[in-house]
Order: structure tokens, then C-alpha cells, then sequence
């Protein structure tokens, strides 16, 4: 058990130096109220960008909170996965790199990425 307190408390330490504490939910914060703003102003994109025909009409609903929450939820399963694999890979470069994995046991280390 103190192995394990160790490697914790060494990864907390490299995460306060790394300003994980600030980017990662920064990141999360920022990609939750991406959605809602485009999903607003959609229509008015598609206005500006569109070049339509004469005619064309593009009639976008405007989506009600639980579907922008919805939306906003699945972005959470794909890019938020996609940050954390890349903020531990990070985690697991530097291990390498320093030679510190050896010293503890394999599940020890494996625990301590999955808590940190």
C-alpha cells in the first residue's frame, strides 16, 4: 500500500507541475460550450458560407436543451476520451524516459495511471 500512496502522490505532484490541474478541465470546459453556441448559430452559417441555389431552403430547428445536452454528452465520449489518452501518454512517455517503472511493480503503476 505505500507503494502504491507513493507513486500517487508522485503523479499529483507531476500533474500540479504540468498545469494539469488547469488545462485539463479547461479543455473539458471549453469543448462542453462549444456545442450549445454551434449548434445556435448553425443556421446563420449555413446562410454566410452556403452559396445555395435560388429556392434552396435549409429549415433547422432550433433543438431543444435536452437535445443540446445529449449532443454535448457524445462529445464527452469521444474528445474527452481522446484528451485523457493523450495527457497519460504523456504520463507514460516520461516514465519511460526516466526509468522510474522499473522500480515498482506492473499493477502498481497500471493502478496509479488509472487513479491519476
Amino acid at each position: 500500500m505505500s507503494q502504491w500512496l507513493t507513486l500517487f502522490q508522485k503523479e499529483i505532484l507531476e500533474m500540479w507541475r504540468n498545469f494539469k490541474w488547469i488545462w485539463v478541465p479547461i479543455t473539458f470546459i471549453l469543448l462542453g460550450v462549444s456545442k450549445p453556441i454551434t449548434t445556435y448559430y448553425t443556421p446563420q452559417i449555413i446562410k454566410s458560407f452556403g452559396d445555395l441555389p435560388e429556392g434552396a431552403v435549409i429549415d433547422i430547428p432550433t433543438p431543444s436543451a435536452a437535445e443540446v445536452f445529449i449532443q454535448a454528452l457524445s462529445q464527452y465520449s469521444t474528445l474527452g476520451v481522446l484528451i485523457i489518452v493523450l495527457s497519460t501518454m504523456g504520463i507514460i512517455a516520461a516514465e519511460r524516459k526516466s526509468g522510474c517503472r522499473n522500480d515498482f511493480s506492473k499493477t502498481c503503476f497500471l493502478l496509479i495511471l488509472c487513479y491519476s
